[in-house]
């Protein structure tokens, strides 16, 4: 007897029904005239009528149209309107099969409740439907349907709301939407009484994820669930499962979907997974529907289920089927065993019929070979029932297991899973653990593969492996061919991975594999040579030609020289044809005949022409396929364009070559643009060759199509006119479809011109084929005025004098090139060409203009030029080579023009020119006071000059060995870390990132390469201040001036000395000799001490981040001892040299 602990809650009526929310926050009871909502505390929020009359807050509003009254129906659809409508039928509730109880299901939710409850119409007890919301408002009437039963379920994802209703001798489950109407039903089978009153649905319930319908029916002498899916709007019964108790519950598990709980009278619990599987032979595949079967061949066509190519009835539902070689093997719910055969008709003809024991559920049938069957029982213990099966016989036998098994398969042993994971062996009655790298949890599929003797498992936590080890996780389903193993992950992307690779298992190479994105919610059914098949989530198959599997059947074709299959297939699928050359490079090369007479058809070899191209498809579209391949040649294109061209021209049948020409027209365009213009040679050249005129015609215009095909219709018209064949050129025209206007008048204008040179010279110039043009039109005679004004036009003097240079034009042609040189201020090259011309007046001009006076006076005294007119253009010369300070020059020009009349401006000009020796022997006698002073003079001041130039490298060199010695502290402190290296770089960013033998700083990478930078540099490098960054740049360039400079004085220092001599001053010029002697010598010495031959980091001039900075930008501080990666040779690092073969010393004047 049964007790109540606590009354919380007292209803004033009989209840009749009560359900909690998902979330327990909401208890909805149905009693026998009200519906009640009450909070988990029992506290009434809302009470209603249950059956109220009202219309509800959504409940769809129609006037009537898409009703039954309003469509047409024709003469029998109106006499079916005249009587009264079945669906609408008051049908009364059988008291003795309906309680008359209250259904109440709540959805995933919770945000609304559907009640199914009875209530009477016109005195008549129906079944109607309400849904309500949470709140207890009125969502919804559902349309009144004929025979409703008691049975009630809302779709975890939707807003679908499932019954049932026995109408006649037919029983169906209806479907309704949140706004009470009804969508759409599906009749139960015929079998089992399932469409008469003995016969009682229980229960209706969805899986967690909505892919499974399960149905509880139940009669006097059994029950059973039906298991339904929809595919394609057609629902199926895929799963019978018998029980000869009672059944109290059906449950379906709330985490893992496919898992359904079964709990007997008798207290037996059963736990049922399910898994969505595919089986096929011989591309023979079996879809389960009841007592029905549908056969699908594959191999015939891909039909969209529910269709197929046949079907296979059965007394008793199909639970399973497997078929191996021929040989199908077909498990019913009754516990019976039909095996078929697969005739030479591809029909399935019964062989067999076996009784298993009635007790325990079978599932994982499998088949290993024509004439053995398996399959696990699970009763009162767990065994893997074996069939052996013969024309006369099966025998069966047993491997027990106290285990629970999850799935068996085959190898040469049977191999099988326990519930713990772990997997056995067992052969010849023993068993041993096969092993694996370790365990994943329980497997849905696994099939074993002889030829890698693998075992490829798709687990429950859907990782797939090979043999334990992991190939990828999330997977959704896999599907194994030939050569491949197929998979789709659960983001939908398909991936091929060769079975040869799961042996050694890279699990990068794997991941790194190139996606094929497919419909979300696709399944691999299965695959057979490239073809692969695929169930879409609405049901319908799709067939595709997968990439890597038909990359793999062309590399067979290829390796064989099978070039025609292998052609015709990659037009087929679009596939790169230039892995017809990438595959092999040198044998395609070597085979190209053979590949020319294998395809044998123009249309195949240009499309491989046109699809030629630079890249390497092995390393960039098939890479899955060309593992470790690197690029192809890059003269790919132009080595095959050659090849094939060659190999089509060199055809010695006529026929044959012009039938395959096209391709030869293909290869001169894929190989260079340039090179239309000899394939429309080629085209006039094969055209003439034809013995009939009326054929050539054809072919011509033929190839020209050809050619419109692949040149834009105006290049190629150019094209022809470079050919100067006027009638190729408006053959082409007209296939172009051009206007009449646009082309006639310019061809007949072209026709006009005679002779044939003139014409190819208009033509030229509408070409802009200029060089072309002028050779032209210097064979044309009597056009020499024309030929001059083009020239000039087009600045044409170069092929203009390579043209005339041996032709009777050629002096006037040397003139007219020597002009525009001349106004070009190129007067030497003018000079030489209109000494070619013999045009000597121009030549003097020019001589003035580049001031040279000697090459002028030779010529004026040869031309017998007067002193009136010869003398202004000396002094002319004289006064522009003053400004270029060439005062050794202008005195010359003044000794042309008279040495006693302009002596003052000579020796002026000596002086400036610091030639003393030439005005000690020229001068002396006349102005030996004038003489003696300037040549003193000059001797003071490169003293001065001299110990300048000695004070100042002391200075920079003192300064210099001062910066060092501080950038090398600074550097040893900042390797030691004692100073902070932000600071030093001038708030640049540094990263640190230390390593054994370098350091990195944080300088952000900026490039000095940039000219602004290098601008901002230069100018910090002239800079003398102190404590600059660039300070010791600055110190180097400056003392490598005074280098420079001392240097240069040798020559002038040994003038000077033999001057002094002449003027009797001895002592000035052994004190001269003594002290530029002395600086040399300094500074020879110093030399090797400011630039030393062995560098290190500290005498490196610039910044340290500066020194450091490697090619990448970033900075990085060698560590002690070492080297910066890189060194900039700037001008200053480079040690100046002092030449020692300069004579400038007096050896009277040297100490011994």
């Amino acid at each position: 007897m049964i007790e109540a602990a606590q009354c919380t809650f007292d209803p004033e009526d009989c209840v009749t029904g009560a359900q909690w929310s998902p979330d327990f926050s909401t208890l909805c009871i149905a009693t026998k005239n009200n519906i009640q909502f009450l909070t988990r505390d029992f506290i009434t929020v809302t009470e209603d009528e249950l059956n109220p009359n009202r219309q509800g807050s959504a409940e769809l509003m129609t006037v009537g149209w898409g009703s039954r009254e309003t469509q047409f129906q024709g003469s029998v659809g109106r006499k079916a309107r005249e009587g009264p409508d079945s669906e609408l039928q008051l049908i009364p509730v059988n008291p003795e099969v309906d309680d008359c109880s209250t259904s109440i299901s709540w959805n995933s939710s919770g945000e609304h409740v559907s009640v199914n409850s009875v209530f009477e119409v016109e005195g008549v007890a129906v079944r109607a439907i309400r849904i309500w919301s949470r709140e207890g408002e009125l969502i919804s009437r559902c349309v009144p349907l004929a025979g409703m039963e008691s049975c009630l379920s809302t779709r975890p994802a939707g807003n679908l709301i499932a019954t049932s209703r026995l109408l006649g001798d037919k029983r169906s489950v209806c479907f309704y939407e949140k706004n009470g109407q009804r969508r759409y039903q599906f009749d139960l089978p015929e079998n089992r009484s399932r469409n008469t009153p003995l016969v009682k649905i229980e229960s209706l319930s969805w899986n967690a994820d909505a892919t499974v319908l399960a149905v509880h029916m139940s009669r006097v002498d059994e029950s059973w669930v039906d298991f339904y899916v929809v595919s394609n709007y057609k629902w199926d019964l895929k799963y019978v499962l018998e029980f000869e108790d009672p059944l109290v519950a059906v449950r379906w598990d709330a985490e893992q979907a496919k898992k359904c709980h079964i709990m007997t009278s008798c207290g037996s619990v059963s736990c049922l997974t399910f898994e969505a599987a595919y089986d096929n032979d011989e591309l023979i595949v079996l879809a389960v529907d009841g007592c029905d079967t549908r056969i699908t061949d594959l191999s015939k066509g891909t039909v969209p289920p529910p269709m197929s190519h046949a079907q296979l009835k059965t007394d008793y539902e199909v639970n399973e089927v497997t078929g191996f070689g021929g040989i199908w093997a077909v498990l019913l719910a009754n516990r019976q065993l039909q095996i078929y055969k697969l005739s030479d008709g591809r029909k399935l003809t019964l062989q067999h019929t076996h009784k298993l024991l009635k007790k325990g559920v079978y599932y994982n049938l499998r088949s290993n070979s024509p004439s053995s069957i398996s399959v696990i029982r699970s009763g009162e213990q767990y065994e893997v029932v074996q069939l052996e099966i013969s024309e006369e016989e099966i025998k069966e036998s047993y491997v027990v297991s106290t285990v629970p098994l999850v799935w068996h398969t085959f190898s040469q042993s049977l191999i099988v899973q326990q519930i713990d994971g772990e997997c056995l062996e067992v052969l010849d009655g023993s068993r041993k653990p096969f092993f694996l790298k370790r365990s994943r949890g329980w497997t849905n599929r696994c099939v074993w593969v002889e030829a890698t003797k693998s075992l490829i498992q798709l687990s429950s936590d859907h990782e797939l492996t090979c043999n334990g080890n992991l190939v990828a996780s999330n997977v959704g389903s896999f599907s194994i061919g030939q050569d491949f193993l197929l998979f789709i992950s659960l983001d939908y992307q398909m991936k091929a991975v060769q079975l040869d690779w799961l042996t050694t298992l890279e699990p990068n190479k794997i991941a790194n594999l190139k996606d094929r994105a497919v419909e979300r919610g696709a399944m691999l059914v299965c695959l057979d040579d490239t073809r692969v098949w695929m169930q879409m989530p609405r049901g319908n198959l799709e067939l595709i030609h997968h990439r890597c599997l038909l990359i793999h059947k062309l590399k067979k074709l290829l390796d064989t020289h099978d070039y025609r299959e292998a052609t015709v297939e990659m037009r087929r699928q679009r596939v790169d044809m230039n892995l017809l050359y990438d595959h092999d490079p040198e044998v395609f090369l070597d085979n190209v005949k053979t590949y020319v007479d294998a395809v044998d058809n123009a249309d195949l070899i240009n499309n491989f022409v046109f699809s030629l191209n630079g890249s390497d498809c092995t390393v960039v579209t098939y890479s899955n396929n060309y593992p470790n391949r690197s690029a192809v040649n890059p003269m790919k294109v132009k080595l095959i364009c050659q090849k094939v061209r060659s190999m089509v021209l060199g055809i010695e049948d006529a026929a044959r070559q012009r039938r395959l020409f096209t391709v030869a027209l293909s290869c001169f365009v894929q190989e260079s643009a340039e090179l239309t213009g000899d394939a429309l040679r080629a085209i006039k050249e094969a055209s003439e060759s034809v013995p009939e005129k009326e054929e050539g015609l054809k072919l011509r215009e033929k190839w020209l199509l050809h050619m419109s095909y692949m040149v834009d219709a105006k290049t190629l018209f150019e094209h022809a006119l470079a050919t100067y064949d006027l009638e190729v050129a408006l053959l082409i025209a007209e296939t172009s479809e051009w206007d009449p206007k646009e082309y006639l008048p310019l061809l007949n204008g072209f026709r006009m011109h005679e002779p044939v040179e003139y014409m190819k010279y208009h033509i030229d110039v509408h070409l802009n084929r200029m060089q072309s043009a002028l050779r032209h039109l210097a064979l044309v005679d009597n056009v020499f005025d024309e030929c001059v004004a083009f020239i000039k036009q087009h600045n044409m003097y170069q092929t203009a004098i390579e043209i005339y240079e041996k032709r009777d034009k050629r002096k006037e042609i040397f003139t007219l090139a020597a002009e525009f040189m001349f106004s070009k201020s190129s007067f030497k090259e003018a000079a030489l060409l209109f000494s070619k011309g013999e045009v000597p007046e121009k030549i003097l001009e020019c001589y003035v203009m580049m001031d040279n006076y000697v090459k002028y006076t030779k010529l004026a005294d040869k031309m017998g030029i007067p002193d009136s007119e010869r003398v202004p253009k000396l002094l002319k010369m004289a006064a522009s080579l003053e400004k270029a300070n060439s005062w050794a020059e202008v005195a010359e020009v003044y000794e042309k023009l008279g040495k006693e009349k302009y002596a003052s401006r000579i020796m002026e000009c000596l002086f400036n020119g610091f030639k003393w020796l030439k005005v000690v022997e020229d001068f002396r006698d006349t102005h030996e006071e004038a003489v003696e002073a300037g040549v003193v003079n000059r001797a003071n001041a490169v003293l001065t000059q001299i110990n300048g130039w000695g004070q100042t490298l002391d200075q920079h060199s003192n300064r210099l060995k001062l910066v060092i010695a501080n950038k090398k502290n600074v550097f040893e402190e900042w390797l030691k870390g004692e100073r902070d290296i932000d600071n030093d770089a001038q708030s640049e960013v540094f990263s640190e990132t230390s390593s054994i033998a370098s350091k990195s700083s944080r300088l952000s990478r900026m490039s000095t390469a940039s000219s602004r930078r290098r601008k901002q540099i230069d100018r910090k490098k002239r800079s003398l201040k102190e404590g600059g960054q660039y300070e010791d740049c600055a110190l180097l360039s400056a003392i490598k001036e005074i280098y420079v400079l001392i240097d240069n004085q040798q020559e002038e220092v040994g003038e000077l000395l033999l001057a002094l001599m002449e003027c009797g001053n001895a002592a000035l010029a052994i004190s001269l000799q003594e002290q530029f002697g002395a600086l040399i010598e300094k500074a020879t010495s110093l030399a090797s001490q400011v630039w030393p031959t062995f560098i290190f980091f500290e005498n490196l001039p610039g910044p340290i981040h500066e020194i450091c900075r490697c090619e990448d930008g970033v900075v990085r501080l060698p560590s002690e001892g070492f080297m910066p990666q890189r060194i900039s040779i700037e001008p200053e690092l480079v040690r100046p040299v002092i030449r020692q073969n300069v004579d400038w010393k007096l050896v009277i004047f040297q100490k011994l």
